[in-house]
């Protein structure tokens, strides 16, 4: 899936269909996490980012403006081929309906930068919540090292 591998956990989920969509995760916190870092991996591959914005973002009016915003200006592309990997994870909060997972990641080997991504439970599955403009609540910020992270098996 695009240039970033996606974390699994047998039972926790996710499942894949045929065209590398991943959704199905646990109502866990492991689940939770699952769900964002497979986000991340996600927006690496300009051919899931529409299918993904639409079954994997909450309802309301960022991911109705997000949409509009595919659909206007296609998905993003990563500049000159850029490769990044997911170092580690900080679970921020996590109510069973609700959760916040801070996804640190890797560029080219070196920088290091972190996101977090809020998620709900809707429909059965974790969904990413958007601002009403159609971003993320967060933008990406450095992080000098993952001091406080959960790192991934390999970063």
């Amino acid at each position: 899936m695009g240039t970033v591998a996606a974390p699994s956990v047998e039972g926790m989920g996710p499942g894949e269909d045929d065209d590398g969509l991943r959704t199905c995760y646990a109502r866990t916190p492991t689940g939770a996490v699952l769900a964002a870092a497979n986000v991340a991996a996600m927006g690496s591959s300009p051919e899931l980012v529409g299918r993904m914005t639409e079954e994997m973002t909450a309802e309301g009016p960022g991911r109705d403006a997000a949409l509009d915003h595919l659909e206007a200006d296609g998905a993003p592309e990563i500049p000159g081929g850029v490769r990044y990997q997911i170092r580690g994870f900080r679970l921020l909060d996590y109510t069973g309906t609700e959760a916040s997972v801070d996804v640190a990641l890797g560029v080219d080997g070196g920088l290091t930068g972190s996101f977090v991504l809020d998620l709900r439970w809707e429909d059965g599955d974790w969904k990413v919540v958007l601002t009403d403009d159609g971003g993320l609540g967060s933008l990406p910020a450095p992080v000098p090292d993952l001091t406080g992270y959960t790192l991934w098996s390999g970063a």
